[in-house]
């Protein structure tokens, strides 16, 4: 959207571009009453010297990404259905190996992952494996208008929030009515959701 381009454009560094790339609400300060500590690039000042931007959004997804997102997916998944499943890409011989790779090599003509495509180009049919990714994205903009929104609604009601002083309701409100009149605010409304329904088990 131009709204996100501008946000990207807006962008002061290397982190903050990568920040701006991911987050799902980077206008944060409307959404939080009180003063938020912005603690996304603690630690990594150090480690991403002499990186690259490709080489460093793989190593903030490495930290972050896939531990947090899709590995723990993965894990859950497999065990609901009593599957042992391996990760072999993050084996760390595999990693190590890869990471020396150079960058160059892993875009190529603005085509990803091309090492790995023509490995599998020798051993099986090409239709098999080049085609659009099929990744684990729920309908989370038709739960929260359906399923859902019962559960939302009680769980992001009015003096809840204002008691708890973390939201701004008006803010979390606003979401919800525009989400439920046609625009999607899923993701966004889904992030608060969580939060609150931690914040209620755990407080």
């Amino acid at each position: 959207s131009v709204k996100k381009m501008a946000q990207l454009l807006d962008s002061n560094n290397t982190i903050d571009l990568y920040r701006n790339i991911i987050m799902v609400n980077p206008d944060i300060t409307r959404l939080i009453m009180h003063k938020n500590e912005n603690n996304f690039d603690k630690g990594f000042k150090e480690d991403i010297n002499g990186l690259d931007f490709l080489q460093f959004m793989m190593f903030s997804d490495t930290k972050n990404y896939l531990p947090d997102d899709i590995l723990c997916k993965v894990d859950r998944a497999s065990m609901r259905n009593s599957l042992e499943v391996r990760v072999p890409f993050v084996c760390d011989n595999v990693f190590s190996h890869a990471w020396k790779i150079p960058s160059k090599f892993k875009i190529y003509n603005k085509k990803k992952k091309k090492i790995l495509i023509d490995i599998l180009k020798k051993k099986i049919p090409e239709n098999l494996f080049n085609r659009p990714k099929a990744g684990f994205a729920l309908p989370i903009d038709d739960l929260i208008r359906n399923n859902l929104f019962g559960f939302i609604s009680e769980t992001l009601n009015q003096k809840k929030i204002k008691e708890d002083g973390i939201f701004n309701y008006e803010e979390v409100n606003s979401l919800i009515t525009s989400h439920l009149s046609g625009k999607n605010y899923g993701h966004k409304i889904w992030n608060i959701f969580m939060f609150q329904l931690w914040f209620n088990h755990w407080s």
